[in-house]
């Protein structure tokens, strides 16, 4: 495809994800093309943290939507603050990543620790202060990356969950409702006692 020429607009659309595919397109000779995003356009799911840390307020999100199994979460470097979940807290999300320098405090009384449902992937390349009970639920196959300190574990997708890269530190348990966890060797389950 010659690029040489082409002007395209593509206007009224919010982004939901992180990914962006062309097909059929062949830049070996040096073609190339730019995409830009208007400032004013929001990205679901993207933490802002402009005044707070309350994960359950929606207005310190891009967009100003709480997450749902149909959003993708990003917590980014560069945030003001970052977000809270609490004791008891029990949120979906479609995939969640927190990017390098990107954090999540996860706080919880006795052994009451905050629910994040994952219906898609899942990395941690920033870090987490506290223990979280991670269920990963989704239809297709699921992959988990980052080294990891949960609370709990739960498997319950036919297709299945894999730990990619990094240690999965699991201190109370894990539960396979339906489908494997494939391990790879990277899964360490801890006595509380």
């Amino acid at each position: 495809t010659d690029f040489s020429a082409a002007t395209r607009h593509i206007t009224g659309r919010a982004l939901n994800g992180n990914e962006l595919v062309f097909t059929g397109v062949d830049l070996s000779d040096g073609d190339y093309f730019t995409i830009s995003l208007d400032p004013g356009v929001c990205i679901d799911g993207v933490w802002e943290g402009t005044v707070r840390t309350d994960w359950n307020n929606a207005a310190y999100r891009s967009c100003g939507n709480l997450p749902n199994s149909t959003i993708d979460v990003i917590i980014p470097s560069g945030a003001p603050n970052y977000p809270v979940l609490s004791s008891g807290d029990n949120v979906s999300v479609r995939s969640f990543t927190i990017d390098a320098g990107g954090s999540l405090t996860a706080s919880n009384v006795g052994m009451n620790f905050p629910t994040v449902t994952v219906f898609g992937d899942y990395a941690k390349n920033g870090s987490i202060t506290g223990r979280l009970n991670m269920a990963f639920e989704g239809s297709a196959a699921q992959t988990i990356s980052g080294n990891n300190m949960f609370a709990t574990l739960n498997v319950n997708n036919a297709n299945g969950v894999t730990v990619s890269s990094g240690t999965q530190d699991i201190r109370v348990g894990v539960e396979l409702e339906t489908g494997a966890l494939t391990t790879n060797g990277n899964v360490v389950i801890r006595s509380t006692s």
